[in-house]
């Protein structure tokens, strides 16, 4: 004989589940180890109670992604600074990022957002180590990124900071939750408690029309396809491309951007791609939000040595470097 749910367990469950924003959120308050008990539980009260429980997912129009999403919304005018891609090996400050915290300095944008591959981590990484090339530590690494991190802070300390997680940056946590699960809610043991002073989270969104995530589609056409198939503006990383792809359709135009790379070329941490010429472009970009539009702008850095402004990205009118 199988053991009916008991009617109050039943409600208590119910009332849980619609005053909670996501799964996760009903498997904490009911002190369930994982978000499949969950989801196991609700199953069993729909057939036992009588009742239709609704997915967490927002099916507004808007339609916007809600875990692990920082949702902003100003009524005044603002503007965004937005760099990604900072590979480098520890101890050595890329050209771009000296570019870009000089440009942070001048500005002191509304908000600075990093879009992701702050860090490296190629020990912790999937492929095999290239010759006998050094391995950066993952201590070495977290004390270089995060002073960079501090120096964004002191360049414009009242702007807002947002750090958005790339692929890289999360083999920090893939790695320690796949080899060492015990280690789960020890200080330390995820990067966000090394990131002090910044909102972390996979992407964020801005006034309902501008989403910033680290990636989506790839490739030479990775901008076209992210705008023409997100439906929103939206300004994505990773490619390590520097570039702006306007779509106009009967509900006006958006924007695909790619935020570049703060990276220098030909780093020893990108040995792999065999001193071959890469397609890359570092620099960043900054985007202007009104209401429910955005006007997006590029801050290339010079990368040709016989210029006079060697090193020094380009925005408004100024050179920064």
């Amino acid at each position: 004989m199988v053991n009916r749910m008991r009617p109050e367990d039943g409600r208590e469950f119910i009332h849980v589940w619609e005053s909670s924003d996501s799964v996760r959120e009903v498997a904490k308050r009911l002190n369930l180890k994982y978000t499949r008990n969950a989801l196991d539980r609700r199953r069993r009260v729909e057939k036992e109670m009588g009742v239709v429980l609704h997915s967490h997912q927002s099916m507004k129009a808007s339609n916007f992604p809600t875990f692990e999403n920082i949702d902003t919304h100003l009524t005044r005018d603002y503007d965004i600074l937005i760099a990604s891609d900072k590979h480098n090996l520890p101890g050595h400050e890329p050209q771009a990022f000296k570019a870009f915290l000089h440009l942070v300095e001048d500005a002191k944008p509304k908000y600075v957002v990093v879009n992701g591959d702050w860090y490296d981590f190629p020990s912790i990484g999937r492929f095999h180590r290239i010759g006998w090339a050094e391995q950066p530590s993952i201590a070495d690494e977290l004390e270089s990124g995060t002073n960079c991190l501090d120096q964004i802070k002191k360049a414009s300390p009242k702007s807002k900071r947002i750090f958005l997680l790339g692929n890289h940056d999360m083999r920090f946590d893939g790695k320690l939750s796949n080899c060492i699960p015990e280690l789960q809610n020890v200080p330390g043991s995820k990067l966000e408690h090394h990131l002090k002073g910044w909102r972390i989270g996979l992407s964020a969104t801005f006034n309902d029309t501008l989403i910033v995530k680290h990636r989506w589609h790839t490739g030479m056409h990775s901008s076209y396809n992210d705008v023409l198939r997100g439906g929103k503006n939206i300004a994505t990383a990773h490619d390590h491309k520097l570039n702006i792809r306007p779509w106009t359709d009967y509900s006006g135009t958006r924007y695909g951007v790619k935020t570049g790379t703060l990276s220098d070329l030909w780093d020893e941490c990108f040995a792999y791609m065999e001193n071959n010429s890469v397609d890359w472009q570092p620099g960043c970009a900054h985007i202007q939000v009104s209401g429910n539009i955005i006007i997006p702008s590029l801050c290339p850095l010079v990368i040709d040595k016989k210029h006079k402004h060697w090193g020094k990205i380009y925005h408004q009118g100024k050179w920064y470097g």
